[in-house]
């Protein structure tokens, strides 16, 4: 019980006792005590009901919470088999691949930004690429004497709908810092196209993910 009712509550019987102890006097002098008696269970009803109230609003209110916690939590999971779903897209050396390549566009202007990192740490993070894991530093230093040709070709072996999902990340990249220099756009351009997306095709696919995201942020 909350301390506010408790002192409501309190304050009712200690006012009922004194309400007694005078109807206790005036029936030793021969006054009748029912009608007091009658007020006593009157109040003493009214203050059950309210406490009553009480206790039923601050159920519903737990209730509700309950239910807003158990929706959260159902939508973190739902994101979280989502993405889990599309890292499993991607095998080891595919991811191993991606990061390699992403950094390499990013340091083709001969300097790495902090919002760079941001985006290379993010773009790591969805695909599921952690430096640390020793299968992927076995295939790092593998591929590390490897040509740009032989990476674009293990890059190559990606689904389409995956490409583009590297066409839109690659356009992140250069354009975090909005100071994308040409050394970048040359070599994003150069990769993309060796995958098999054209120019064109390279833009059309950004103006449509940016649409989709714009009519989702207006949305939110």
């Amino acid at each position: 019980m909350k301390t506010g009712v408790k002192l409501i509550w309190s304050i009712v019987v200690l006012v009922a006792g004194f309400i007694l102890a005078a109807l206790c006097q005036s029936g030793i002098q021969g006054v009748s005590m029912i009608p007091g008696l009658i007020f006593i269970g009157t109040i003493c009803a009214i203050v059950a009901i309210w406490r009553k109230k009480k206790v039923e609003e601050v159920n519903t209110n737990t209730e509700l919470e309950e239910k807003e916690l158990k929706e959260n939590t159902k939508k973190h999971e739902e994101k979280i088999n989502l993405l889990t779903d599309f890292q499993q897209r991607f095998n080891t050396e595919q991811k191993t691949v991606i990061a390699r390549l992403l950094f390499h566009i990013a340091e083709a202007d001969g300097d790495t930004n902090e919002k760079e990192w941001q985006q290379l740490n993010q773009a790591f993070s969805i695909i599921g690429y952690n430096p640390l894991d020793k299968e992927m530093q076995e295939i790092s230093l593998k591929i590390a004497g490897h040509s740009l040709a032989n990476l674009i070709n293990v890059l190559d072996t990606l689904d389409k709908s995956d490409k583009e999902w590297f066409a839109i990340t690659v356009y992140s990249l250069i354009m975090c810092d909005s100071d994308a220099t040409e050394a970048e756009i040359n070599q994003a351009l150069y990769i993309i196209t060796k995958i098999g997306i054209s120019e064109d095709e390279f833009y059309n696919i950004v103006e449509t993910a940016m649409t989709i995201y714009n009519k989702f942020k207006s949305k939110i």
